[in-house]
């Protein structure tokens, strides 16, 4: 992949805003470039975001049909330092029981609506996914995946929460 970071161009393969995720879908393929701490490197020092906050930043940046390319930086042994495997260890937790409304899914209007995010399965189902909310907007706690059957924002026949298997009552 060859990138031109200056601007969205005729050499661009891929556009990668770092730091940041687009407040909407774009319009071409493009991965967010985010560092899992306040550095680029490591530093002993580092203050970390949170597990529930980057897995929030996951389900914002999938979404919105993107990519999320999250920077650790090694220690200088070539280790993961602990807080970046701690987080690691309790996205994977998170990505085992929901992974169905993030891997292979692709953005889905609306993309988003107050603290959901919707996205499609090749398979045509529709996931929602919920950001708990708290504090200055800021992401607080983990979202929950539901699987929703047979959606055409019109006819809604199931609801499945994809971390438990149960179904969810509506009307």
């Amino acid at each position: 992949i060859s990138v031109d970071r200056g601007a969205q161009s005729a050499y661009m393969d891929i556009g990668t805003p770092e730091q940041c995720v687009p407040e909407t879908p774009l319009d071409y393929p493009w991965e967010s470039c985010i560092t899992m701490s306040d550095s680029w490197g490591y530093h002993y020092d580092d203050t970390y975001k949170g597990a529930r906050e980057l897995i929030a930043l996951i389900i914002d940046v999938v979404a919105k049909g993107g990519n999320l390319a999250l920077n650790v930086g090694p220690a200088p042994d070539g280790t993961f330092p602990r807080p970046a495997l701690e987080r690691m260890e309790t996205i994977g937790a998170w990505l085992a029981k929901n992974g169905a409304a993030i891997y292979a899914t692709r953005p889905v209007r609306p993309y988003a609506f107050e603290n959901w995010r919707f996205t499609q399965g090749k398979d045509g189902r529709v996931f929602a996914i919920r950001e708990w909310k708290a504090g200055l907007g800021r992401v607080r706690s983990t979202g929950f995946g539901w699987k929703i059957e047979d959606c055409s924002f019109g006819s809604l026949k199931r609801i499945t929460h994809l971390a438990t298997g149960r179904d969810l009552p509506f009307s």
